[in-house]
């Protein structure tokens, strides 16, 4: 009778031991395994070749394709680093994403839809000062801008970042 008590005692224990690891690799694979998929919400797709989720949340893809209705976004290969603690006992959020080349297309509007957002349109400042909570660096060596099927704008090697809530 104690020895039963006793070894059900020890699997109740060390099932945790067993389950948690087990779970995160299968969840792992199953997120890699639907990575590989077009996601799509409405109009908007997301595709991503060859994507790769890292066991420290290192991600990376050969290319992220973007479309929604007049935007289109292309990149080469992209690589993102997410970190959530700064040491130990600081939880400190920081996001790093690197690529090559972004390559955005953007379909004007017709004038008439143009004529009656601008109408409708409140005076807003074009840039919200939005605090964001974790600090980010986007870095690629290159972007090119087009409106229409023209070059708008090309821009080599632009950083973007913020040192987060400050």
């Amino acid at each position: 009778m104690t020895r039963t008590r006793r070894l059900l005692l020890w699997a109740l224990v060390l099932s945790p031991v067993a389950l948690l690891p087990t779970a995160f690799a299968f969840s792992r694979l199953w997120l890699n395994h639907h990575l590989q998929r077009e996601l799509a919400f409405g109009d908007f797709r997301l595709r991503l070749k060859n994507p790769l989720l890292g066991w420290d949340l290192n991600f990376s893809a050969d290319a992220v394709d973007v479309s929604a209705p007049r935007f289109a976004l292309a990149t080469g290969r992209v690589s993102a680093d997410a970190r959530i603690w700064n040491s130990v006992a600081s939880l400190k959020p920081s996001l790093s994403v690197s690529t090559d080349t972004v390559r955005i297309a953007v379909e004007p509007d017709s004038l008439a839809d143009s004529a009656s957002v601008a109408r409708k349109r409140k005076r807003k400042p074009v840039f919200p000062n939005l605090r964001l909570p974790a600090d980010f660096r986007f870095a690629a060596a290159r972007v090119e801008i087009t409106s229409g099927g023209k070059p708008i704008a090309i821009i080599s090697t632009p950083v973007f970042y913020s040192q987060g809530p400050k």
